[in-house]
């Protein structure tokens, strides 16, 4: 059946009005037009692309914006009233606090050796849900709509997090610049977060670009001027609160390391070490004896890398031996996560040792690899050391040692 001419002008009418709303729809920053346009939260008149265009247009639309006077209704039964401005302001408060002590940390603690029941699983590899940037897109929105640039600032850097593990770097980058330059400013203990966060954004651009491309270079040279701007920064502000330094160093000498700086990280990570250990905080100092072992193995001086890994062993077993951990289910993992990281050092130990020829040496540091990969109750971390000393073998065409590990029980 077909429909009425009166139901076809009706459809045609509605169809008129809502591209007539399209036309009138369009970024107050830049003048773009689409569906995905969101509207200011407070005068509901004016769209906006992003966060970035709203504070763009910020300081002139904030003259003329205000949110608008409810129109008198007869409210229909049961409908709520409109909120006043009281409890629109204890929204605001109610959401600050839930931005501050809830999102920010799931985020800003994952660089912190310190555990938090509010930390986030991800990283290398393991990046956050989606569901997450948006709740940080949404909160950086929440701050500038609200004027409050301590919160905005501090969105930004968690925002910038999730972009960077998000592999969207160069947006986390983006998202920086504004709080790079207020901290340019201002030097104080919090302009520490923002130059690391810069920098490892810019080794991680770096890292997608090909040697003959210009911006690689220029992203390597952004990178040394964050880090030194963030070693100031540590050495001036944190000097009462070594483990804060500690872990900063610790970060820094990753952010050289990775840009293939391995001379400048490992004067970073002895500091970052000697930093640790005054405070008994082995698991950090372990860390950073085995960043030292990695940059020397790309150095070429093998000899040079077992004498750091050695030396990580040692923290690593004071770190097994933590007499500041009271708990025993505390104790027991940490028992576990010592053996699981002993067993990644021996195998590192074990690998320089074979490629230098030293084979009795290389088979001890095998073996102990073995025994505490078990230890550790981690079946795939014995799996993976019976394929990395495996495939040692096979590139040193050792069909006799490989035969050994055959015989291996991965049970």
């Amino acid at each position: 059946m077909k429909p009425t001419s009166a139901h076809s002008s009706s459809s045609s009418d509605s169809e008129s009005d809502d591209d007539d709303d399209e036309i009138n729809k369009f970024c107050l920053n830049c003048r773009t037009r689409g569906d995905f346009l969101k509207v200011c939260a407070r005068c509901k008149s004016v769209y906006f692309c992003n966060s970035e265009c709203q504070r763009e247009a910020h300081k002139e639309h904030s003259k003329v914006c205000v949110s608008k006077a409810p129109a008198p209704l007869n409210l229909p039964k049961g409908m709520p009233a409109p909120k006043t401005e009281e409890e629109k302001k204890n929204e605001i408060e109610i959401e600050t606090k839930r931005i501050e002590t809830k999102l920010l940390p799931s985020v800003l603690n994952n660089n912190s050796s310190s555990s938090s029941a509010n930390k986030t699983n991800f990283g290398v590899g393991n990046p956050p849900e989606e569901a997450l940037v948006d709740e940080f897109e949404d909160a950086l929105v929440f701050a500038i709509t609200n004027e409050n640039e301590s919160l905005e600032r501090k969105c930004r850097i968690g925002l910038a997090h999730v972009y960077l593990y998000s592999s969207r770097a160069k947006e986390g980058l983006h998202y920086l610049e504004p709080v790079v330059e207020y901290y340019k400013r201002e030097g104080t203990v919090e302009a520490v977060e923002p130059h690391v966060l810069a920098a490892e954004c810019c080794v991680k651009l770096s890292s997608l670009l090909g040697d003959e491309d210009e911006q690689k270079e220029k992203f390597k040279e952004r990178c040394k001027v964050e880090l030194a701007a963030a070693l100031d920064a540590a050495t001036e502000y944190t000097q009462k609160d070594e483990t804060k330094q500690a872990e900063i160093l610790l970060r820094c000498g990753i952010c050289l390391l990775d840009g293939k700086l391995f001379d400048k990280a490992i004067g970073v990570f002895i500091q970052a070490s000697a930093c640790a250990e005054k405070l008994n905080a082995h698991g950090i100092a372990a860390r950073a004896k085995n960043r030292v072992g990695h940059a020397l193995i790309q150095m070429k001086r093998p000899s040079d890398a077992i004498v750091a890994w050695k030396d990580e062993l040692e923290s690593l077993e004071k770190f097994k031996n933590n007499d500041d951990v009271k708990n025993e289910s505390d104790k027991a993992l940490d028992v576990k996560k010592a053996a699981f990281l002993k067993s990644m050092c021996h195998g590192n130990i074990f690998a320089a040792y074979a490629f230098l020829g030293a084979v009795d040496d290389a088979r001890v540091h095998s073996n102990l690899a073995i025994i505490n990969a078990k230890e550790s109750g981690d079946a795939n971390e014995l799996k993976r050391t019976l394929v990395q000393q495996k495939a040692t073998w096979d590139a040193l065409n050792r069909d006799d040692m490989r035969a050994e590990l055959e015989k291996v029980s991965v049970e």
